[in-house]
């Protein structure tokens, strides 16, 4: 998230002797207990991992609406997501409190396995299928226990060593036991009595929980303590605000059930653009708040009294989990709709009437959802907004208006009540009656350094501001990566789809082109603000197009002809390349000379060659897929060729983010395959092995890669930035970001595609035990995403002059070697192979004393760049 520095009436060096990121143990001079988190640590690159697979196992909980609706689906949705979200919850104050060990992360990666495991089985956590420890409410409840004993361990490495905590660390770790406690119970009650034990265990556990913040712990050594709080402020705020990001784009699943459509008619496409507009505006309702309440939440800042932080910390963990739970109830509702407005294409341009529990879900869902954050509002700022306060209220108060309705009528008018709210609260912001004039924030003010966004006096760049050094990714950046990361899933769903070598071919280009339009954006956001003037503008537009590229994607060249859907997808790829040229125009100015209509004639060129390869001989196709793949090629080398790097962090950041997205990508298609299929030992032995290849890929990268490739940009750009103009261009810094950070996402979504064919064929009759054969296609799916991405990354190890390239290539021949004897072989022995294969690549690479020093240097060096800044 984007910020300035808190510079409160006390520094940080008085009131909070925190040691920067990474040097705890350096600093301290032993090894427990650790060290405070800064406050100014980011999120680590494990968190958000485990952010994301959190929010899919909310957005499984909300499938228990499909299979009993009205108020009895809604009861059972709020439970389940209780008891998951008080869980991660808990995992969020504890990780903010300490620094980020190596034994933390690794549970944070076991707990991303145990989420992984919930979100496969929450649709069966109210149901008797099955027999044995094989029911879904057992498999619920086992899940959840061990991730409670994953929660334990890391309040027991925050902890540890502290005797000052003692009494509070067993405060917590009692709680996560009872809610433990509490999902068996339920077992022993009739079914429909399971949703209250469920409440009521997390009733229990945010009692028992809030012991640790009464005023008593001079008498009974529990409870509130200096020592005891969330001193890594921004990293907490981080992880709501990433969570809430990716709820809101839950309704990205109504495009891929549109991608799959026979027929696409108006209202279904009307449906999914209002859809996303009301998605957009609620998270820029949340996005106002944010920086208010790290400000307030602060340990520096004085101008605060600790009852009202603890009523913020509050509102963090209990209003955010209403928030969530709002907004997939309302998923739910719109996901009801489209089911409707499929089943019936011929009802006008409207639709049908909506129906009264659909109608109640969406606007209930969306008026708690609000309720929750005007209550999140007034706990930041200590002050009531008439804005936030009215909205909940008039949104359920159109209810009665709209029943008997179409299902546009009714979607309309909550995107337009959402405009409206969102329209106020800017009105108040710009009158400065908005959280951002309190007393805090005042305070703030006029101590905040030089502003880091710089307005341009002439040219097109009076429509843009440029960046610094210190610039950081935005909430908007952040939303519109997530809607992106929709698009690269869909290649994955194009090769499903076709299940031919052609249909890998196709998706290798079609990845191609939808990374070197998000990349090209990305460059353009490091130069100048993506929240601000005609770039965000631009950015919206593209978004949209990207949206309309994914979802026209699966279903686009499965023919040999020129269908409307390839009209559409060449069509939003033109706009997308189009918005670009002109944001290249907007940063350059006069020097961009006729840059912009090269990119713009080169993105025609691969559109016009891609038409032909669906109407031409199935001969020529093969050398029209290369030339279009050169003519994208040569459009981001001219993007790439006129921008330098503005802000090293905020890339590094962009790219380290894309990978956590491609993971999921990895882990999230699986588990969505396997949604609603009874699970067995099969899919149990899936999930494990899918998650141990994915932890090897997450630790060959984000071990020490992504900070010494930070660090390595920072040197670089400071170098280049003295250079003259025309020998700024640095082919070694987009050689790894550009070019191999494409290789590595290519390998994680193929490692993907084969994923999912394997789960999706699980449940297929006469399947044994261990899974069904391989063929030659998933088999080559497999070896060759692993080999891509190993080479990927000893690629960038290369370029940083750091380690050899050999090994990782020899490791990869021999992974692509390997293929052909992995085909005919059952699937899960075979996968299991190819998991030790990768295993002992990872052994090579973190075993060796180099890598532990190279790790703790380049941790060092950035924890002093971030002190410094």
């Amino acid at each position: 998230m984007q910020t300035q520095d808190l510079p409160f009436a006390g520094s940080a060096t008085e009131t909070d002797p925190s040691p920067p990121h990474g040097q705890g143990e350096e600093r301290s001079g032993r090894r427990w207990p650790l060290a405070r988190r800064a406050p100014e640590d980011k999120c680590d690159p494990a968190e958000l991992l485990v952010d994301i697979t959190f929010v899919l196992a909310l957005a499984q909980a909300g499938t228990l609406l499909r299979e009993h609706s009205g108020a009895t689906g809604v009861f059972q949705t709020f439970a389940a997501m209780a008891v998951i979200g008080c869980l991660w919850q808990y995992g969020v104050v504890a990780l903010s409190m300490r620094v980020v060990a190596p034994v933390v992360k690794l549970l944070s990666v076991a707990q991303t396995g145990l989420f992984l495991g919930v979100a496969i089985v929450v649709p069966e956590a109210f149901s008797d299928h099955g027999h044995g420890i094989m029911r879904g409410s057992v498999l619920f409840a086992v899940m959840m226990t061990f991730a409670v004993l994953c929660g334990c361990g890391t309040w027991l490495t925050a902890a540890f060593g502290d005797r000052e905590q003692v009494g509070n660390m067993s405060i917590c770790i009692v709680a996560n036991l009872l809610l433990a406690v509490g999902i068996w119970c339920a077992l022993l009650v009739p079914m429909g009595w399971r949703p209250f034990v469920f409440l009521l265990s997390w009733a229990m556990f945010v009692f028992v929980g809030f012991f640790s913040t009464f005023p008593t712990y001079d008498r009974f050594r529990i409870g509130l303590h200096p020592g005891w709080m969330p001193f890594g402020i921004r990293a907490f705020g981080e992880r709501y605000a990433s969570a809430y990001t990716v709820v809101c784009c839950l309704s990205l699943e109504l495009l891929e059930q549109i991608g799959q459509a026979v027929r696409i008619s108006t209202p279904m496409l009307a449906l999914v653009g209002t859809v996303l507009l009301v998605s957009c505006v609620m998270h820029r309702l949340y996005d106002s708040l944010i920086e208010p309440a790290w400000r307030a939440l602060d340990g520096r800042n004085s101008t605060v009294s600790i009852a009202r932080k603890q009523l913020l910390n509050l509102s963090y963990q209990v209003g955010h989990v209403v928030m969530f739970g709002g907004l997939v109830v309302a998923a739910g509702a719109q996901r009801a709709m489209f089911t409707t407005l499929s089943a019936l294409p011929h009802t006008g341009l409207l639709g049908p009437a909506v129906s009264t529990s659909a109608l109640l879900q969406m606007y209930l869902g969306v008026a708690v959802c609000l309720l929750a954050m005007a209550w999140f509002s007034w706990s930041a700022s200590w002050k009531l907004e008439w804005t936030r306060v009215v909205a909940p209220f008039a949104t359920a108060g159109m209810i009665p208006l709209l029943i008997g309705r179409p299902i546009q009528v009714a979607v309309i008018g909550l995107v337009t009540l959402c405009t409206l709210i969102l329209w106020a609260e800017t009105r108040m912001l710009r009158n400065g009656k908005s959280t951002k004039t309190t007393k805090t924030t005042k305070i703030a003010k006029t101590a905040k350094p030089a502003k880091a966004l710089i307005p341009r006096q002439r040219g097109p760049r009076t429509l843009i501001r440029l960046t610094t050094a210190h610039h950081e990714v935005s909430g908007f950046e952040l939303l519109f990566d997530v809607m992106v990361a929709f698009a690269f899933s869909q290649t994955d769903v194009l090769v499903m789809s076709e299940d031919s070598w052609a249909g890998a071919a196709r998706g290798v280009l079609v990845l191609a082109m939808i990374w070197g339009c998000w990349m090209s954006y990305v460059w353009a956001a490091n130069i100048a603000d993506a929240d601000t003037g005609a770039l965000r503008g631009l950015h919206i537009v593209a978004l949209i197009g990207m949206i309309l590229m994914g979802m026209t994607l699966p279903r686009a060249f499965g023919t040999a002809s020129f269908t409307s859907r390839v009209a559409v997808f060449l069509a939003a790829y033109l706009v997308i390349r189009a918005c670009s040229a002109v944001a290249l125009w907007l940063i350059l100015g006069a020097k961009a000379g006729n840059r912009p209509w090269a990119v713009f004639a080169s993105a025609t060129g691969t559109a016009v060659l891609l038409a032909l390869s669906t109407i031409e001989a199935p001969s020529m196709r093969p050398m029209l897929w290369i030339a279009g793949l050169a003519c994208e090629s040569l459009a981001a080398i001219i993007i790439a060729r006129s921008r330098g790097v503005s802000a090293p962090g905020h890339l590094a950041a962009r790219y380290g983010f894309i990978v956590i997205i491609g993971l999921d990508m990895s882990l999230g298609g699986m588990g969505r395959q396997m949604s609603g299929e009874t699970i067995g030992t099969a899919q149990l032995l899936l999930v494990g092995l899918a998650m141990v290849a994915c932890t090897i890929m997450w630790w060959l990268y984000f071990d020490a890669l992504d900070r010494y490739g930070e660090h390595h940009l920072r040197q670089r750009t400071a170098r280049n930035t003295a250079a003259p103009p025309r020998r700024r261009f640095d082919a070694v810094v987009h050689l790894h970001y550009n070019v191999l950070h494409l290789v590595a996402l290519a390998g994680m979504i193929s490692f993907a595609y084969g994923l999912r064919t394997i789960a999706g064929s699980l449940g297929r009759p006469g399947i044994g035990t261990w899974g069904p054969k391989m063929t030659v296609l998933w088999a080559v799916a497999l070896c060759a995403g692993l080999a891509l991405y190993a080479i990927a990354v000893a690629g960038m190890w290369a370029l940083l002059h750091r380690k050899s390239f050999i090994p990782a290539m020899l490791a990869a021949i021999g992974l692509m070697v390997a293929a052909p004897f992995v085909a005919g072989l059952p699937s899960l022995p075979a996968l299991a192979a190819l998991t030790a294969a990768a295993s002992i690549l990872l052994l090579l690479e973190v075993l060796p004393a180099a890598s532990g020093r190279r790790r703790r240097d380049v941790h060092g060096f950035l924890g002093s760049v971030q002190t410094a800044e």
